[in-house]
């Protein structure tokens, strides 16, 4: 009876076990609650055509704040590289900066020897952003026939 009860103990852990096991558990996506006052900006970044583009995995960007010309106008944005938001797209090309101050701001990609502030696909007009206070902004998919990128793996 001793040794039943032993095995019926030993089946009913592994049993556990397996039930728990880490791969039959869905994959985890954080989701980043945002700050009162604060903002999301979303988007997905790709190289190459509408027929065969691909994404722009691990790009670096920031978000650099604009700066005022002599009209008035957003034309300029001014890069911290400490202060200004940061984030890695993945490896869908897909991007999120979360906890976003309101304000205006210009999508720069960072390759560590230069930053190029971004243009609207298609465009020679600089892709500015305004954020404004507790919404998102989804920027869509942004794809650019190149991009000075670090050669992939």
């Amino acid at each position: 009876m001793k040794y039943y009860l032993l095995a019926l103990e030993t089946i009913l852990v592994l049993l556990i076990a397996t039930a728990c096991s880490v791969d039959s558990l869905p994959p985890i996506t954080p989701t980043v609650t945002l700050a009162p006052g604060m903002s999301r900006v979303t988007g997905v970044l790709q190289v190459g055509t509408r027929e065969e583009s691909q994404p722009a995995k691990n790009a670096l960007l920031y978000l650099a704040e604009t700066i005022k010309d002599s009209t008035g106008s957003d034309s300029f944005a001014a890069l911290d590289r400490i202060r200004s938001p940061r984030t890695v797209a993945d490896d869908q090309g897909r991007f999120v900066f979360s906890n976003v101050p309101p304000g205006n701001y210009g999508l720069v990609l960072d390759v560590i020897t230069n930053s190029y502030l971004l243009m609207k696909p298609g465009s020679e007009e600089a892709l500015l952003i305004e954020v404004t206070a507790e919404q998102q902004v989804d920027l869509g998919t942004l794809l650019y026939d190149s991009l000075p990128l670090p050669s992939q793996p």
